[in-house]
């Protein structure tokens, strides 16, 4: 028996696995290939990529691919200036 077949992504320098990996086919197992600081590819959970680094998510960790955080907090002491981005508090 013989198992899954090693996968190469060029420029690929790190894999994140997880097994709650939301995608926008829902959420499932799956593999993050990352080059240069961007997706390169989703692979399988059990994808074999040979020679990079590998960062493997806890059972309650989600991984959200391609989510950028845009909040802000708008009450920190001397970040005055950030409530004239239009929002208050009042």
């Amino acid at each position: 028996m013989t198992g899954p077949t090693a996968v190469t992504v060029p420029g690929v320098g790190l894999v994140i696995r997880g097994r709650r990996v939301v995608l926008p086919d829902g959420p499932r197992p799956a593999a993050v290939a990352v080059s240069n600081g961007r997706i390169a590819a989703i692979l399988s959970a059990g994808a074999p990529v040979p020679g990079v680094a590998e960062v493997v998510l806890g059972d309650d960790e989600v991984l959200l691919p391609g989510l950028v955080d845009t909040h802000v907090h708008v009450n920190e002491p001397g970040r005055t200036l950030w409530l004239k981005v239009g929002a208050s508090l009042d």
